[in-house]
């Protein structure tokens, strides 16, 4: 390829996608600035993050509250069958 043919066809599409790529970094910037700097505000990933944790709090204390109660069964099931029963009119 000869150097005018650069000039001619290469060159223009080079700047075209160099503006292009300008472009699309231009609203990169702009989606991060919305996404966690919002204007001051709570952004939806900090809101997000907040709401996760939450979640998992939460379902951790279910899961304990669940376990301490299978726990409870379990010895209750346990001690109803180790203890020898009383039985009415015996002596």
């Amino acid at each position: 390829m000869s150097t005018d043919q650069y000039e001619a066809v290469c060159k223009d599409q080079f700047r075209e996608i160099k503006e292009q790529i300008g472009e699309v970094k231009a609203q990169n910037v702009e989606t991060h600035r919305r996404l966690f700097i919002d204007n001051g505000s709570p952004s939806i990933q900090t809101r997000q993050d907040r709401t996760e944790r939450i979640i998992k709090v939460l379902l951790w204390a279910v899961m304990v509250v669940g376990a301490a109660s299978i726990a409870q069964v379990t010895k209750g099931v346990y001690n109803h069958f180790q203890k020898p029963h009383m039985v009415s009119g015996a002596t």
